[in-house]
């Protein structure tokens, strides 16, 4: 059930007026400016944000489309989680939550076609398509408590769906050898995103407990936003390695200054008389190497002896 939407408890006047969102998250609103309902949620929603811009910088130009849309759909979450949070209005809470039902979708796709041969036809994104459009349909369309179960519902299944895939992936991780590295990335992603969720969850069932026993409000679900970012930024970098190493792109994790992880491939790929530079690689010559000039071939003794 979601937090209900009682007079001088959660809701107090500012610049967006009525709440008209479905949900209204433990955080006072309008507390620190009227002009932000929401504020500690709204500043914290651009590390989601970020998470999107990141991904795309470090590896738009080498991945598959398949993580350029993921990162972009998880860009649009942080920017629709901005304005839900600044708002708590219905259209900003469906530029949030719509997006994160496509994203949801992105990686269900990603975790299922894995292997380097398409494992199903044309029809299972076609049928992910439909399911997405029907769901979105279904929650923009509800209102109240119903809306609010409809989009959990709809986006947890495939959140719990994906999350079971990535584990079975660092499963496969830990029975190879010379994988410390990635193992400890998997359990710092699954760590980073089950804390999160303890937050949201703690934020949303326990809000009137902690008003009444705590002198200040923890601010959990802004927590939420800043540990789900690491978690999945984590998570969808070591399915991204995987998906590398699949392909036989012999992938590996760097570091950039060393505290942000990211999948390096080889730094020079030819492919005909294209060559793909990683923008982080180090500096290459930009042209293939020139072949050695021909060489004479030199006559044998036997003819440069005459009879």
């Amino acid at each position: 059930m979601p937090p209900q939407l009682e007079a001088g408890a959660f809701h107090a006047d500012g610049w967006w007026g009525e709440v008209t969102s479905s949900v209204n998250w433990c955080e006072l609103d309008y507390d620190v400016t009227v002009l932000v309902c929401e504020f500690f949620n709204t500043l914290s929603s651009a590390a989601i944000m970020l998470v999107g811009i990141i991904g795309l910088v470090l590896h738009g130009r080498q991945l598959e489309t398949r993580f350029a849309v993921a990162f972009t759909a998880v860009m649009m979450v942080g920017a629709g989680s901005i304005g839900f949070h600044m708002t708590l209005r219905h259209e900003w809470q469906m530029m949030d939550e719509v997006p994160m039902l496509w994203s949801a979708l992105s990686m269900t796709y990603i975790l299922i076609e894995d292997q380097r041969e398409r494992l199903h036809g044309q029809w299972f994104p076609l049928a992910l398509a439909a399911h997405g459009t029907v769901t979105t349909l279904l929650v923009a369309l509800s209102s109240g408590t119903v809306q609010f179960a409809l989009f959990h519902v709809s986006f947890g299944t495939l959140e719990f769906f994906s999350l079971y895939r990535v584990y079975c992936l660092w499963a496969k991780v830990c029975k190879q050898e010379g994988s410390k590295a990635v193992q400890r990335l998997y359990r710092r992603g699954f760590g980073c995103y089950g804390l999160g969720i303890l937050c949201w969850a703690t934020d949303l069932l326990f809000c009137e407990t902690m008003r009444t026993m705590l002198p200040r409000n923890p601010q959990l679900h802004a927590w939420w936003h800043v540990f789900v970012s690491g978690g999945l930024y984590l998570l969808l970098l070591l399915v991204a390695h995987n998906r590398c190493d699949v392909l036989g792109q012999r992938p590996a994790i760097a570091w950039l200054g060393g505290c942000l992880p990211y999948v390096s491939l080889p730094p020079l790929e030819v492919v005909g008389k294209r060559m793909t530079l990683h923008p982080l690689s180090p500096p290459v010559e930009d042209r293939l190497p020139s072949p050695s000039p021909p060489q004479r071939r030199r006559r044998s003794n036997s003819m440069d002896k005459r009879a």
